[in-house]
């Protein structure tokens, strides 16, 4: 008897362990489904940004322009998937040395890395939009396609590859950015800066081909400064909001999973997204008024104040288009919250929140 209730005893413990091992693997492949539809979702909130950027810049430009705008914007899309398909994404892994990714991926199915493949796809899209924006009615449509193919092709993942993978030069020197405010927004920033310096400032209209107008007044230099306008304010303010929520997905999706802990460095992501930008609006709003009162009195007065010299210089400048003291400009503050966006990406796992 004593026999047989070691041999049952043993065979309940290898049942036990043939389940326990199955438990195990079917926690693992949840986990690795949670993961993939929390990367999924978050990349086609990143998606949705190009539907922002298009709104933001379609209403920030001439209606004249808004056709052309949108166009660049829709095949950033499509060239960038082509791009990234083919070899982006294999300069961007992490095969190959410091500097670039191997040819591993090149035209081949990444299976399992279809999740990150995808993710990373839409960051690339991004980042070329940028660029859209700066050189607005200024650049030939086959001029700003090359562009964004060198941006979306060769640029961003050099970039991605330098940063992200784990064999990256900069990588291994202990440099972070969580989710892109360098690789993406400082990379497609620097591409914007230099295109805008190219073409040149926008053409304001056929009496004033130029922005920014030098005159003397009462033996005081002026510089007027024609600020272009967009020509709808409400088509602007729907593209930024579709930005600040397609961002919470930009940034907390860069987790690529909420398994094993990380749901809590996803929560942070959301949390200190939205608080970094809240405080970029109500810095902004502050200024803008205060910047506005400031312009209005120097106006009157024919001189600046110590304040704006610090900012403007010594030479007196007159602005067109702020109709009152105190009148605050609602496309600086939606300026304004990207610019926190942008600037909370790269940190947003790891900021401490007072």
């Amino acid at each position: 008897q004593l026999g047989q209730l070691t041999m049952a005893s043993s065979g309940d413990l290898q049942k036990l362990q043939a389940d326990m091992n199955h438990l195990v693997l079917r926690t693992d492949e949840l986990s690795r489904d949670v993961d993939f539809v929390w990367t999924g979702s978050t990349a086609v909130l990143v998606f949705i940004m190009q539907l922002g950027f298009g709104m933001l810049e379609a209403g920030s430009v001439k209606s004249i322009n808004v056709q052309s705008i949108l166009f660049k914007n829709l095949m950033d899309v499509a060239i960038t998937a082509i791009g990234w398909w083919s070899f982006g994404y294999s300069v961007a892994s992490s095969h190959g040395n410091s500097f670039s990714g191997g040819t591993e991926h090149v035209f081949l199915d990444p299976n399992e890395e279809w999740t990150d493949m995808f993710f990373l796809w839409v960051f690339a899209a991004t980042s070329a939009t940028i660029v859209s924006g700066a050189v607005s009615g200024r650049m030939r449509l086959y001029i700003y396609l090359l562009v964004s193919m060198c941006m979306s092709w060769i640029l961003f993942p050099l970039f991605a590859h330098w940063v992200w993978a784990t064999n990256g030069w900069l990588y291994k020197m202990g440099f972070i950015d969580f989710a892109g405010s360098g690789v993406v927004h400082l990379g497609g920033g620097v591409g914007a800066l230099i295109g805008s310096s190219q073409v040149g400032p926008r053409i304001i209209s056929a009496a004033y081909p130029s922005r920014f107008e030098k005159t003397t007044e009462k033996g005081i230099e002026i510089i007027i400064d024609r600020k272009p306008r967009g020509h709808n304010t409400t088509i602007c303010f729907l593209g930024a909001f579709l930005l600040w929520f397609g961002w919470f997905g930009f940034n907390a999706g860069s987790t690529k999973g909420v398994s094993g802990g990380r749901r809590v460095v996803a929560a942070t992501c959301l949390f200190s997204t939205g608080l970094a930008t809240s405080v970029s609006i109500i810095s902004m709003t502050a200024f803008s008024k205060l910047l506005s009162t400031l312009r209005h009195h120097e106006m009157q007065m024919g001189r600046l104040t110590v304040f704006s010299k610090i900012i403007y210089g010594s030479k007196y400048r007159e602005y067109k288009g702020d109709q009152k003291a105190g009148y605050i400009n609602l496309l600086d503050v939606l300026n304004a919250a990207l610019g926190g966006l942008v600037a909370i990406t790269a940190g947003c796992a790891t900021t401490v929140l007072l």
